[in-house]
């Protein structure tokens, strides 16, 4: 029988609440969320924190995942407004799946490698 925890409904909750809040960001606000999951580090008091393209460098292929997976959630609640915003999730969609696709053939994972570059393609 299946039954409800406290705590696995506080997860479920926070989950939602959280996929609520992604929702109802601007498309501009995603672009950059996505970029910075790809690319850049980010700050956390006085540290930096590498993400996606940092761990590749780093040959933490498995953290890089993560974080490019990150950036293409950032895309399942984009609705761009115009033909330039629509150009620019086009374009870090593209380089977010060829970068999964470089990492899962690292982690010799090699069918997702080609779903990711089908998916670009």
């Amino acid at each position: 029988m299946f039954s409800w925890s406290s705590k696995s409904n506080k997860i479920w909750t926070y989950e939602k609440l959280k996929e609520r809040e992604l929702y109802e960001k601007s498309t501009q606000e995603k672009l950059e969320a996505a970029e910075r999951f790809k690319r850049e580090g980010k700050k956390i008091g006085r540290n930096i924190h590498p993400l996606g393209n940092k761990f590749y460098q780093n040959k933490e292929y498995e953290k890089a995942d993560i974080e490019y997976q990150k950036a293409l959630l950032q895309f399942d609640y984009t609705f761009p407004d115009t033909p330039e915003e629509e150009k620019k999730v086009a374009a870090l969609q593209e380089q977010c799946h060829t970068n999964m696709a470089l990492v899962k053939f690292h982690m010799k994972d090699y069918k997702e490698c080609i779903l990711q570059c089908d998916l670009v393609f």
